[in-house]
């Protein structure tokens, strides 16, 4: 009698654990998938399928919300297509549900910010299966969940080598960021710079970069007063760091690319792609870098010759308008073989 009382409270126990708990998928879907932050509804399963390649990741008819069928009625069960990028991954989701309107949110790490992007992009199909939901007419929304690290807060109000070196703010103190390079290297034909300057430089392309040289010792003002040095203990090429000071004023007719330093703090890389808002935008830096032609392009538009300049996401835009979808390509718009190379920094890696 006792087993048989025993084998009823385990049945009943299991029955517990199936009803509340996250339901176990056939793909194995992470625990932490089961997410239920929400209110006025559970979110019961929610699963995330492999690159599906029949779904066009640029097309944006087959991406987002296909379908919601309601299975009783407190039992939706809702369908989408989102695209990232081939390197990122969906690694939870959450929900929101305001009078008429459910969010769903998937989180799935931005590549750039925490790894390297790879050259494709890809569709995945996203599953959400809600309980004890009251059934009438709903809006949905899908969206991204949105992270914000303790480095990007370090950054508010800084600006990347790149922006100081296209707007210029001269003796004045502002905070930029970039990649350390030829720290405890010669700098031109005086070789004791070594140990009192690097350069600082901003990525514009995967291979193009553009930089200041930042100095953080032998600062000696026109009146003779010496700036105190500031240390670079810990800091190595090829560092992430972000810098206060100055951008000392021109002596000629070329901009000056003479930043004093007061302060400098190492970070963690950041995104090393420029964002453009417009074709006008892509074209005019890719004019600015010594090509002739920029366009914001699919990636299965360009041509071997053409170089990403960065990306693009405009709004409003059917052919731009998702983020991920575009990129700003430069090329010459001529024979490249014996044109001159563009006038900025390589990056010697």
């Amino acid at each position: 009698m006792k087993t048989k009382i025993d084998f009823i409270i385990i049945l009943a126990i299991l029955g517990f654990v199936l009803i509340s708990g996250c339901v176990e998928e056939k793909t194995e879907t992470p625990e932490e998938f089961c997410i239920k932050t929400g209110t006025g509804g559970k979110l019961d399963f929610f699963e995330a399928g492999p690159c599906d390649t029949t779904i066009g990741p640029y097309n944006q008819s087959e991406l987002g919300i296909k379908e919601t069928n309601w299975l009783d009625d407190k039992t939706l069960h809702i369908k989408a297509y989102v695209s990232i990028n081939c390197a990122e991954e969906i690694t939870g989701v959450d929900f929101e549900i305001n009078d008429d309107k459910i969010i769903l949110v998937y989180d799935s790490p931005r590549c750039g910010e925490n790894f390297a992007c790879a050259r494709c992009m890809c569709a995945h199909e996203l599953t959400y299966h809600f309980s004890e939901l009251e059934k009438k007419e709903y809006s949905f929304e899908l969206k991204r969940a949105e992270h914000v690290s303790q480095e990007t807060e370090k950054l508010e109000g800084a600006m990347s080598v790149f922006e100081l070196t296209e707007n210029p703010v001269y003796d004045t103190e502002v905070t930029i960021y970039g990649e350390v390079s030829l720290l405890g290297e010669s700098h031109g034909e005086v070789s004791l710079l070594s140990e009192s300057c690097f350069d600082l430089i901003s990525y514009i392309s995967s291979s193009l970069t553009v930089g200041v040289t930042v100095w953080y010792d032998l600062m000696v003002e026109d009146d003779g007063t010496e700036r105190p040095s500031v240390s670079v203990e810990g800091i190595e090429n090829g560092d992430w760091v972000i810098v206060t000071g100055e951008l000392r004023s021109s002596t000629g007719e070329a901009p000056s690319t003479t930043f004093w330093a007061n302060n400098i703090e190492k970070t963690d890389s950041v995104d090393i792609n420029f964002n453009f808002s417009s074709v006008e935008d892509c074209k005019s830096a890719c004019v600015e870098v010594g090509y002739n032609e920029g366009d914001c392009k699919w990636p299965m538009e360009v041509e071997p010759s053409y170089i990403i300049f960065g990306s693009c996401l405009i709004q409003n835009s059917r052919h731009c308008g998702n983020e991920g979808q575009c990129n700003c390509y430069c090329w010459y718009g001529y024979d490249s073989s014996h044109a001159p190379e563009p006038q900025v920094l390589k990056n010697e890696k």
